[in-house]
């Protein structure tokens, strides 16, 4: 019984709060239900206890942290995926964020994830192309 506290210590400590890889047409998006499957839309939130929430569309994710379901501040990660890829995550406070007519996402919030301008694709751009920061893009999604 004495050494319980410090097996109690040592099994707290070793909670993984890091990212899990992505499973197309295995995960769940946590806020719609529906199979994660397209690549370079999806996101996923990290709580600092390891629990992992996995969204198909990073406007699935914007909707849930703004239910507020979870406290802010018992977030390890709030992570997106850039466009084009199937597993490159980065913190959305990192990424720069795009919209326009030649954008499509899995559940129409049509918004697709860059590390910066720059990387806009240019078959992407054209007159209805706008670029957001988290922030801004945090505030448009459910206020359009």
């Amino acid at each position: 019984m004495k050494w319980f506290p410090l097996f109690l210590l040592v099994f707290l400590l070793s909670c993984n709060v890091t990212p899990e890889p992505m499973r197309y047409g295995t995960d769940l998006c946590y806020t719609c239900k529906m199979t994660i499957m397209e690549k370079g839309y999806a996101s996923q939130i990290v709580s600092k206890k390891g629990r992992v929430y996995k969204f198909d569309d990073l406007g699935c994710m914007i909707q849930m942290m703004k239910s507020g379901a979870l406290d802010r501040s018992e977030l390890a990660h709030i992570l997106t995926i850039k466009y084009g890829t199937d597993q490159d995550l980065m913190e959305v406070g990192q990424a720069v964020y795009a919209t326009g007519d030649k954008i499509k996402s899995p559940m129409n919030f049509n918004i697709a994830t860059f590390a910066k301008k720059e990387e806009i694709p240019s078959v992407l751009q054209d007159s209805s192309l706008r670029i957001y920061s988290w922030n801004e893009i945090y505030d448009l999604v459910g206020n359009n």
